[in-house]
């Protein structure tokens, strides 16, 4: 039979130290958890074994119908085709939720030309090209 993929709410406890093993062994920076909004999924393959498979959170801005989908991860250890189908999911689910939420576009970002494809096949237009996403810590 094949594994099926499904969702949960991700918890920052338990969650949290899964995904910062996968942003680094991507070479990415880890995101704090402070930083991740409270609308975040981790997908993930229930079939013999659970095996979670990616993350992605969704920020919605609270004056225009904006959201943004972002920090969008994938398990580096899985065959590309289940972190496939782990994104897929992922991008379902919080693309159903900004509807349901009443908002009228979804913004994202990345740099690599697997996930710009991903996103370019489910909706998203490419903007920008070449640009350096930035952070400024407000409060210590």
């Amino acid at each position: 039979m094949k594994p099926a993929i499904q969702l949960r709410m991700f918890d920052p406890a338990t969650d949290h130290p899964i995904v910062a093993k996968w942003w680094e062994s991507h070479g990415w920076p880890v995101v704090p958890p402070v930083m991740l909004p409270k609308l975040g999924a981790v997908a993930f393959s229930a079939g013999d074994k659970i095996e979670d498979a990616a993350a992605a959170w969704l920020y919605m801005d609270n004056s225009a119908p904006v959201c943004w989908l972002e920090y969008m991860v994938s398990n580096p250890d899985l065959a590309p085709k289940k972190v496939y189908a782990a994104l897929k999911h992922l991008d379902a689910y919080l693309t159903t939720e900004a509807k349901i939420n009443g908002y009228a576009f979804m913004l994202t970002t990345c740099r690599q030309d697997s996930l710009v494809k991903f996103h370019e096949k489910h909706g998203f237009a490419a903007t920008d090209h070449d640009v350096t996403h930035m952070v400024k810590t407000l409060v210590s």
